[in-house]
């Protein structure tokens, strides 16, 4: 009489059940990372499976909704369920209690107070305030709006919004404008605003001088979301004798703050 086997005990099916959990999230990361749909043979590739494994998984993937496969050129990409399950994650991140370590620790690390603002209907407005140990006199605080075309905060937010968000506000102040005295941080003309903000662009942070808030100086960068839109925007703000101390070291420890922040990681 043939012996039969010795029944899976607990500990294998379960060693079992999380191998398979490991190689799913294996292939959709895969997939998630590939930027478009790809074929059986490239996913095989880039997970360095047997296209045999591969496709079972995907089968089970497009059954569920996980994974869709094009009825054309039967490439797999990221299907409906998992676009819901993503979606569902970005609504439970809330950007501010994230926010707050990160900003203690910058504070800490650069001696500037750090301020979180997003973007309201009036524009730019606090909504989180570390302060330094040098105390700053001046009139903001939580709920204050803040300029949107000639403030570090406001130039972050323009750079990293899109127009249609942000036109409104930004030409309302431009026209206020005109007949200030002329800095390169308070630009008067649409000209002046988009060199500014191309610098912006480039470099992923925004700065403004004491021509803005005499005595003191700040430097701004967003916290992106998932479509490279601003989410949020870190600013720390300080006098000049302490930017002028470590200014480049700054910037490194902003820019890192806002990148571990950013959902488009």
């Amino acid at each position: 009489m043939a012996r039969r086997g010795k029944p899976a005990t607990a500990t294998t099916e379960e060693r079992r059940g999380i191998q398979s959990v490991e190689v799913s999230a294996v292939i959709l990361s895969a997939l998630s990372s590939a930027g478009s749909a790809v074929s059986l043979k490239q996913l095989s590739d880039i997970t360095q499976m047997p296209p045999s494994k591969t496709h079972r998984y995907l089968s089970s993937f497009v059954r569920t909704g996980l994974v869709r496969q094009d009825v054309i050129s039967g490439h797999y990409d990221l299907g409906p369920a998992a676009l819901e399950l993503g979606l569902a994650a970005l609504s439970r991140l809330d950007i501010m209690e994230l926010a707050q370590s990160e900003m203690k620790l910058l504070t800490e690390k650069t001696g500037l107070t750090s301020i979180l603002s997003v973007w309201g209907q009036q524009g730019p407005t606090v909504v989180r305030w570390q302060r330094a140990r040098e105390q700053l006199i001046t009139s903001l605080g939580l709920g204050s709006i803040l300029p949107v075309t000639f403030s570090a905060t406001g130039h972050a937010f323009l750079a990293f919004l899109p127009q249609a968000l942000t036109a409104t506000l930004s030409n309302k102040e431009l026209a206020t404008q005109k007949n200030k005295t002329p800095s390169s941080m308070r630009p008067r003309t649409k000209k002046e605003l988009t060199d500014i903000l191309s610098a912006v662009k480039a470099t992923g942070v925004a700065h403004a001088d004491n021509s803005v808030i005499p005595g003191l100086r700040a430097i701004a960068a967003p916290v992106l979301d998932h479509q490279n839109d601003a989410a949020a925007v870190i600013t720390l703000i300080g006098t000049d004798y302490i930017f002028s101390e470590s200014a480049e070291e700054v910037v490194d420890t902003l820019t890192a703050a806002c990148n571990r922040l950013s959902f488009n990681q």
